[in-house]
């Protein structure tokens, strides 16, 4: 299969998940529902995670959001409100060298990072973090 089929498929169940189509409405995620164990990122910017890496976001109740992009640690503050607001400061990391792949998969992890303003939790347990352009995280745990 292409990439851009694979890209397109999993737009469109983004789509169907924010628009809360077949799958259960997404409401926005509490912060004591983001807290706790880490969220396994499946996707950025709608295209799946590197196989065989396993991007991480964790979330503590003192405003710090930490894991693994598939090769560094980071971490970065975050803010989240109760409207479903939610943004990041930038994020710092352990400077390992990888893979190309994983290397990209890190800068853009990174990057929507930087762009996220809200958040909502799928009925399917999927956390989705928005950016003003869409989708630019989804997890699960």
């Amino acid at each position: 299969m292409n990439r851009a089929l694979i890209t397109a498929a999993f737009t469109a169940c983004a789509a169907a998940l924010a628009a809360g189509c077949a799958i259960g409405p997404a409401a926005p995620a509490p912060v004591a529902a983001l807290t706790g164990e880490p969220w396994n990122i499946i996707a950025i910017d709608g295209v799946p995670v590197v196989a065989g890496s396993t991007p991480t976001i964790a979330f503590d109740q003192d405003g710090r959001a930490f894991g693994v992009s598939g090769c560094n640690r980071y971490n970065a503050s975050y803010q989240a409100g109760a409207d479903g607001r939610l943004s990041f400061g930038r994020a710092v990391s352990t400077r390992m060298a990888c893979q190309p792949p994983l290397m990209e998969q890190e800068r853009r992890l990174f990057q929507a990072l930087e762009a996220v303003t809200a958040d909502a939790l799928g009925a399917d347990g999927v956390l989705v973090l928005y950016g003003g352009d869409g989708p630019r995280l989804q997890a699960r745990r």
